[in-house]
């Protein structure tokens, strides 16, 4: 064996080679490189890696507050899609129609996303009879009477006006069967009045054509059930601080002799001013049926300036309708 060696100071001291700085080789733990030209060692350097962690966390933090919101409402929605998918595929029983009588009582938004998955799990098709009166650019416009097929698949939907046709005597709309050159959902309009139909029996329009936006305040493809339960519920997403609108029930009433609930939607930071167009939309859902049968939408909080009202009655449902029923040559 050979004899022990013996290291010197100099021996125990070692060179970076990137900064020729030199480090004392018996130093243990994480080491440190300064702006000063220092090495930081031992204690120092844990407490530095500490407190910069430290930092780090805070900083975090602070931003997953400032999201919190936004990831609450990402998972409300989730559980919500969730659910309604459970349902739809037969993993979860849906709402029986006495728990929906209870439900809007107490959560008219939950209620009106259970009766639209209801509805659409069990409408193909309807008719009935449609009543409307709109404001448009200012002014309050006669009510309108029309007699309404839609079928739900493909949508379709077919509107002849017995009362105060205006610029049409029927519209007949079918999802994707008129496309314009551009891709444009069109309709097939038969105009109103005798002379005009003389020169044009029917004609094919764009549904959002600005002509037709001066007759309604809704084109034809927002018809239905199903579209006005959306609207409703627009902007009222549940356990949400970026919930726009509240609902509430406010008792019962009456739609054409047929017993109602009555839901009251109204913007949450509304302050009088006339901010929101629908300072006040008043919902009468069909006791039998679980449906909306009347909106009725006002301009302000008191309900005096009418923007606009829709009434559905005479309704039959799964009637069996055809593609004949909205051809272009259809009765």
């Amino acid at each position: 064996m050979g004899a022990p060696q013996v290291r010197t100071a100099a021996d125990a001291r070692e060179q970076d080679p990137e900064t020729n700085v030199t480090r004392n080789a018996n130093d243990r733990g994480p080491a440190i490189w300064t702006s000063r030209g220092r090495w930081l060692t031992g204690r120092k350097a844990y407490a530095f890696v500490g407190l910069l962690l430290a930092v780090t966390f805070c900083l975090q933090w602070e931003r997953l507050a400032a999201t919190e919101g936004t990831f609450q409402d990402i998972r409300s929605e989730q559980r919500l899609t969730n659910l309604n998918a459970q349902r739809s595929a037969g993993g979860l029983p849906a709402l029986s129609p006495d728990r929906l009588r209870a439900l809007i009582k107490t959560d008219p938004t939950a209620f009106f996303h259970s009766a639209a998955e209801r509805y659409e799990r069990n409408a193909t098709d309807y008719d009935c009879t449609f009543t409307k009166q709109e404001r448009i650019d200012g002014h309050l416009m006669p009510e309108q009477v029309m007699q309404v097929r839609l079928r739900e698949n493909p949508f379709s939907v077919d509107m002849l006006w017995t009362r105060n046709a205006d610029q049409a005597r029927r519209a007949t709309y079918v999802e994707g069967r008129w496309t314009g050159k551009h891709g444009e959902k069109l309709a097939l309009v038969e105009p109103a009045g005798a002379v005009a139909r003389l020169l044009l029996d029917r004609v094919l329009c764009p549904v959002d054509d600005p002509e037709a936006k001066l007759a309604s305040r809704h084109p034809i493809d927002d018809f239905g059930f199903a579209n006005t339960m959306r609207l409703v519920l627009k902007g009222c997403r549940p356990i949400s601080h970026h919930t726009e609108y509240s609902m509430r029930y406010v008792g019962e009433g009456t739609v054409d002799g047929r017993p109602t609930y009555v839901v009251e939607r109204r913007p949450v930071a509304s302050d009088g001013t006339g901010a929101y167009e629908d300072e006040l939309l008043v919902v009468d859902v069909d006791q039998e049926y679980l449906l909306p049968t009347c909106c009725t939408m006002y301009a302000d909080e008191a309900g005096t300036e009418l923007v606009e009202r829709y009434v559905t009655t005479n309704i039959r449902f799964n009637v069996g309708l055809t593609d004949q029923d909205f051809a272009a040559t259809g009765n």
